[in-house]
C-alpha cells in the first residue's frame, strides 16, 4: 500500500477510536456544568491530575517501549514486550497500593478513601489498557483499537446518563462512569488479542536482555512524562493553591473545547507513530517527513482557527451557570494545544530514531519555563496567568524540538510558515477578548489561514479523491 494511503487509512481508523472519547467529554459538558458545582468539578479534576502524573512515573513509561519492541520482535517472539510490560504493571500497582494505605488513614480530608480508591483503580485500568494498545499498535491490529475506543466511549455515555442524570449520584456517578468505561474496553482487548492473562502476566519465561533494552529506552522518558504533566496539569495545582478549587473547576471546563484539537492530534499522532517508524527504518525520506509536517501543521491551525471563531457560540451552548466565564480562557488553551500537537509530530520522528534525550531536554526546559511563569503570573492574574504560562511553556517545547530535530536528525522544516500561522491564531485570541467585531475580523483571519494552507488542503483533497476512486475501481472489478 502507498505510504500516504496507509497513513490516511490509519488516520480514519484512529479517528473512530480516539475522537469518540474526546467528543463524549465535549458533549457531556452541559451535563457536568448543570449537575455539578464548580468546586466539585475542580476537586475531581485534581484527582484526575494525580493519577495522570503517577501513571508514567511508576510504570516506567513502559507502554512506549512495548510498541517499539513489539515491532522489532515481530519475527522472534511478539508477546515478550507485552509480558514484560504487564509484570511492571503488577509490581507498580502493588507499590502504589502500599503507599496509599497510610494516606487513607493519616490524611483527614473528606472522601479521601473514595478518591484514593479511584486513583488506584484508574491507574491499574489505564496502565493495563495502554500496554495492550501499544502491543496492538505494534502488531498493526488497528481494528481492535478502534472497537475498544468505541466500547469505552459508549460505556461512559451510558453510565454518565444513568448515574448522574437518572440516579443523581453526582461526583460518585462521574467517577464510576469513567472507571467502568475503561474496564469494559480492557475486557474487550484482552479477548480480541487472544492472549490469556495467565500467559501474558505470569509466564515463567522472562527475557532479561529484552527487559533491560526496554527499560533503557523508556526510563529516560519518565522525566519527559513528568515534564508533559507539568506543562499540561501543574497549572491546575497552582490555581487550587492560589485561586481555589472553584476556579480550577472553571479552568478544567475551559479545556473541553480544546479537547477537539487534542483529539485531532491523538488521531494523527497514533497513525504517524507506525508510519514514521517504518519510514525512518526504510529509506529515511526526509522530504516526505517535511511534507507531512506541513500538512499536519496546516490541519491543526485550520481546526484551531475555526474553534477560536466559534468560542463564544460554543460556550453559550455548553457552559451553564457559573461555568460560562470559561470562554475567556478557551482561545489561549486552543493555541497551547496546537503547540503541543505540532511538537508531538516532531517527537514521533525523534522517537523513531530513539532520540529520547532530545525529547527529554525540550520537555524539561518547557516544564521549567511553565512552572516559573505559573509562579509569577497566577498570583497576579489568576486563571489568565495559568493559560498564558501554558502557551509559553508549549511554545518553548515546539521551538526546542524543532531546532533539535533539524540539528540532530537533519530534517528541515518550514519554520517561517509555521510562525506566520501561529501568529494569526494569537491575533484571533486577542480579537475575541478585546474587539466587539470579533466575528467579522476573525472570519477574515480564518480565510487568510485557508489561503496560506491552500497547497496542503489541495494535497489532502487529492489524496482523498485518489483513495475513493481506487475503491470504486476495485468494487467494479469485483463485480
Amino acid at each position: 500500500m502507498d505510504k500516504s494511503k496507509r497513513i490516511l487509512r490509519d488516520i480514519i481508523l484512529f479517528a473512530i477510536a480516539s475522537f469518540g472519547p474526546k467528543v463524549v467529554g465535549f458533549l457531556l459538558v452541559p451535563l457536568y456544568t448543570d449537575c455539578l458545582s464548580t468546586e466539585v468539578y475542580g476537586t475531581v479534576d485534581v484527582v484526575t491530575v494525580v493519577y495522570q502524573l503517577l501513571l508514567p512515573v511508576i510504570t516506567l513509561d513502559i507502554s512506549d517501549a512495548i510498541m517499539i519492541y513489539t515491532v522489532e520482535q515481530r519475527e522472534i517472539c511478539v508477546d515478550r514486550p507485552l509480558q514484560i510490560g504487564m509484570r511492571i504493571v503488577i509490581i507498580s500497582s502493588a507499590l502504589l497500593f502500599i503507599v496509599m494505605l497510610p494516606v487513607v488513614f493519616l490524611l483527614n480530608i473528606p472522601n479521601i478513601p473514595l478518591y484514593c480508591a479511584y486513583i488506584f483503580l484508574q491507574f491499574l485500568n489505564n496502565a493495563y489498557y495502554y500496554n495492550y494498545l501499544a502491543y496492538l499498535r505494534g502488531r498493526d491490529q488497528v481494528g481492535i483499537i478502534v472497537t475498544a475506543g468505541l466500547i469505552s466511549t459508549i460505556s461512559i455515555i451510558v453510565f454518565n446518563v444513568l448515574f448522574i442524570l437518572t440516579f443523581k449520584w453526582g461526583v460518585y456517578g462521574f467517577l464510576a462512569s469513567n472507571a467502568l468505561g475503561v474496564v469494559f474496553a480492557n475486557i474487550y482487548v484482552t479477548i480480541m488479542a487472544k492472549r490469556k492473562l495467565s500467559t501474558v502476566m505470569l509466564s515463567s519465561r522472562f527475557d532479561s536482555d529484552l527487559f533491560k533494552k526496554m527499560v533503557n529506552y523508556s526510563a529516560p522518558l519518565i522525566p519527559t512524562g513528568i515534564a508533559w504533566w507539568i506543562n499540561s496539569s501543574s497549572d491546575r495545582v497552582f490555581i487550587v493553591l492560589w485561586a481555589g478549587v472553584s476556579l480550577d473547576g472553571i479552568y478544567a471546563v475551559a479545556m473541553k473545547i480544546p479537547t477537539i484539537i487534542s483529539a485531532c492530534h491523538s488521531i494523527i499522532y497514533q497513525a504517524l507513530q507506525l508510519s514514521v517508524l517504518k519510514e525512518v527504518n526504510s529509506d529515511n525520506d526526509k522530504s516526505y517527513l517535511k511534507k507531512l509536517y506541513n500538512i499536519y501543521t496546516s490541519f491543526m491551525v485550520l481546526a484551531a482557527g475555526a474553534l477560536i471563531y466559534l468560542d463564544i457560540p460554543l460556550a453559550k451552548l455548553l457552559y451553564k451557570k457559573d461555568f460560562f466565564i470559561a470562554w475567556h480562557y478557551v482561545p489561549a488553551l486552543i493555541i497551547s494545544t496546537v503547540f503541543f500537537s505540532v511538537s508531538g509530530y516532531v517527537i514521533t520522528i525523534a522517537e523513531a530514531n530513539k532520540k529520547s534525550k532530545l525529547i527529554a531536554k525540550a520537555t524539561l526546559i518547557g516544564a521549567l519555563v511553565n512552572t516559573v511563569c505559573n509562579i509569577i503570573l497566577i498570583p497576579r492574574f489568576m486563571v489568565y496567568g495559568a493559560v498564558i504560562a501554558t502557551v509559553i511553556g508549549y511554545c518553548v517545547i515546539w521551538v526546542l524540538t524543532l531546532w533539535g530535530a533539524m540539528k540532530e536528525l537533519d530534517v528541515i522544516f518550514d519554520v517561517g510558515r509555521s510562525v506566520a500561522l501561529f501568529a494569526i491564531l494569537v491575533i484571533q485570541w486577542c480579537v475575541v477578548l478585546f474587539s466587539h467585531r470579533w466575528y467579522v475580523i476573525n472570519a477574515v483571519l480564518l480565510l487568510v489561514i485557508v489561503y496560506l494552507c491552500r497547497k496542503e488542503i489541495k494535497d489532502i483533497c487529492t489524496l482523498l479523491v485518489s483513495v475513493i476512486s481506487r475503491k470504486k475501481r476495485n468494487g467494479n472489478t469485483n463485480e
